[in-house]
């Protein structure tokens, strides 16, 4: 998408990203959060922000 935007003459492309906090109380929630906590690379506990090393 970026680069379509870029090659179309947009002067410059930034990404917003939204996320929300699942509720593991909130029942249809529940399988992904169970799928989640199989992952051994998701940690329901940290934050994405956290031990970022964000380059802003």
């Amino acid at each position: 998408m970026a680069f379509a935007l870029k090659s179309s003459g947009a002067g410059g492309v930034a990404a917003v990203v939204l996320g929300r906090h699942v509720n593991p109380d909130y029942e249809p929630a529940k399988p992904l959060i169970n799928r989640l906590r199989s992952a051994s690379s998701f940690d329901l506990h940290r934050c994405a922000l956290e031990d970022a090393a964000v380059g802003w």
